[in-house]
């Protein structure tokens, strides 16, 4: 039976609600977090040649900033868990879990910002405003996050706090390029992905009245966030795809370096050497030489070639090494090419006993030749 229309009651001319239910919402939160913890993972591979320029911490706050703090921990800890133990650089568990506590910064910062007094950041009409707004506080937190994680190093490797800090930028800008890129990184990608939650239907914490007008501007270039996300998911996919590559590639190598370091088990031995030609002191570790090799041989081949020396009676008595030696003016008179090892058992310099030529190496040798003052013969220093 039909009603006339005057008849209906009023309620059922009201539209349906529209807003989308609790478990939708969740649904889409879950993939948006799929998304937050997929890129960053693969883009880590993407930029590993570029030290410390990464997506990652960006996306991170966002997902805190835009999702909830909760949202934001598990992205900030699935991403450290993939990316710092599937890493071609290595794994180490104290630094796994002191760089997930410092990403913990980016998402107590995003969800301190979504619900503090600073809401005005999401206010301002400006997209430039916004941006900036955005860096600025991408650069704080990652002044913060580098103090932190340089100072835990410090203390794990170096025993000292200050020396881990001294190497945040000493003796390359790691700290500098760190923070500059997250300054640039948070400017441009933030503001877009707090604008792709909403294109999803999801309410960012804003104040009153903004997240409605938010909504409007969304549904009138909702068609713009879909090709969008899109890309996205097809960034992850390559780049999931090449960090597996990758991965593989480095467990390949290193499984092929260690079988030919077991094939030539035997046939080489590792030393240690040292050049001191009185203005430098180079040292030569881990060289690799063939069995049977002697300090003469080794020379030789550290010097490239450039080895002036004469054989007599007791061997061979080195002359010069890359020039030094030759045509010496009268304060070197006194200064000749020694040959030294080290004593393990001693913790001392020994000076060599015999010619070069007639010293055949042994393996974990250290041995060093220095141009030395030998006008106070036996006291000479040591290398």
């Amino acid at each position: 039976m039909e009603y006339p229309s005057n008849s209906v009651p009023g309620e059922a001319l009201q539209k349906q609600d529209s807003s989308p239910s609790p478990s939708g919402e969740k649904s889409r939160k879950i993939a948006l977090l799929a998304l937050f913890s997929a890129v960053p993972i693969a883009t880590n591979y993407l930029l590993l040649p570029l030290p410390n320029v990464k997506l990652m911490d960006a996306f991170v706050f966002a997902a805190a900033f835009t999702l909830g703090w909760t949202y934001g921990a598990f992205s900030a800890a699935m991403v450290w868990l993939v990316y710092g133990t599937l890493n071609p650089l290595g794994s180490n568990p104290y630094t796994l879990a002191m760089v997930i506590g410092g990403e913990m910064l980016y998402v107590a910062g995003g969800a301190l910002l979504a619900h503090g007094s600073t809401r005005a950041l999401a206010r301002t009409s400006s997209l430039i405003q916004r941006s900036l707004a955005f860096g600025a506080t991408g650069l704080l937190l990652t002044v913060g996050y580098d103090i932190f994680t340089n100072a835990a190093t410090g203390v794990l490797v170096y025993g000292s706090v200050l020396t881990g800090l001294l190497t945040m930028n000493f003796p390359l800008p790691l700290g500098i390029i760190h923070e500059t890129s997250n300054f640039v990184f948070f400017s441009l990608f933030v503001p877009l992905l707090v604008s792709l939650t909403v294109s999803f239907g999801l309410s960012v914490r804003t104040p009153a009245g903004q997240e409605a007008m938010e909504m409007k501007k969304v549904k009138k270039g909702r068609g713009i966030w879909f090709p969008l996300a899109l890309a996205l998911l097809l960034t992850t996919v390559i780049g999931a795809g090449s960090a597996i590559y990758f991965y593989q590639s480095s467990a390949m190598y290193e499984s092929l370096y260690h079988g030919l370091m077991k094939k030539v088990e035997g046939t080489l031995y590792g030393v240690n050497y040292l050049i001191n030609d009185g203005q430098s002191r180079v040292w030569h570790n881990d060289t690799l030489v063939p069995v049977g090799w002697t300090l003469l041989n080794l020379t030789l081949k550290m010097a490239d070639g450039d080895v002036n020396y004469t054989l007599g009676e007791y061997g061979a008595i080195v002359n010069a090494i890359r020039g030094v030696g030759l045509n010496k003016d009268e304060a070197h008179q006194s200064y000749f090419w020694l040959w030294w090892r080290f004593d393990p058992a001693a913790g001392t310099w020994v000076m060599g006993e015999s010619s070069l030529d007639y010293y055949r190496l042994r393996d974990g040798d250290i041995v060093a030749c220095s141009y030395s003052d030998t006008s106070k013969y036996p006291d000479i220093p040591p290398p």
